[in-house]
């Protein structure tokens, strides 16, 4: 009893209420008692009650945060919160991906396999292409988008060959610059 006082001290330092101050000395010397045959004599026994009542308190806080008082002697307690569904890109399996990757045309896939596969920059796959590394980055979000929308569909969207959409930014009847096929499997 003799560190009644700044056991109390303590407490109230840690709560708010002088009533819960007063039952946490209360169970931390209650705690103590039933584990004293864990106490090293020779040891600061200050230290170990003090060691007692912080750990009781945090224990106290982590049960609390998951309580709301509603007043009285209500209290509410929150189911845990119900799992997110598996985004739609973790359920696409390799099949999927390989069969969606064979249905962009060569002028969108080529760019996106170097840049995501082999791990390419804009640069250097323009270097290998011949084209400006703008070109790279735009052909390459326009990639993501194909798969997204052929993934999404279920590969009904059909095979996207630069034809439509694709043709907005560039000039009516020209095709989009292909790429050969031999520059990507060689590296040069």
């Amino acid at each position: 009893m003799a560190f009644l006082p700044d056991l109390e001290r303590w407490a109230r330092q840690l709560t708010t209420q002088p009533s819960d101050a007063k039952d946490l000395v209360q169970e931390t010397y209650r705690r103590a008692l039933e584990a004293h045959q864990q106490f090293h004599p020779g040891s600061d026994l200050r230290a170990w009650l003090g060691c007692i009542l912080r750990n009781l308190h945090r224990d106290r806080l982590r049960r609390s945060w998951r309580e709301i008082s509603m007043g009285g002697d209500d209290v509410c307690v929150f189911a845990a919160p119900t799992p997110e569904p598996r985004p739609l890109w973790a359920m696409v399996s390799d099949e999927e991906l390989d069969r969606a990757l064979v249905a962009l045309a060569p002028v969108y896939r080529t760019p996106y396999v170097l840049h995501t596969v082999h791990g390419r920059s804009y640069s250097e796959i323009a270097k290998q292409i011949g084209i400006p590394s703008g070109t790279i980055g735009s052909r390459i979000h326009r990639a993501r988008a194909l798969l997204r929308r052929y993934l999404v569909s279920g590969g009904e969207e059909g095979r996207e060959d630069g034809a439509g959409a694709g043709a907005r930014g560039r000039r009516a009847g020209r095709p989009p610059r292909t790429v050969p096929v031999n520059k990507m499997e060689t590296g040069a």
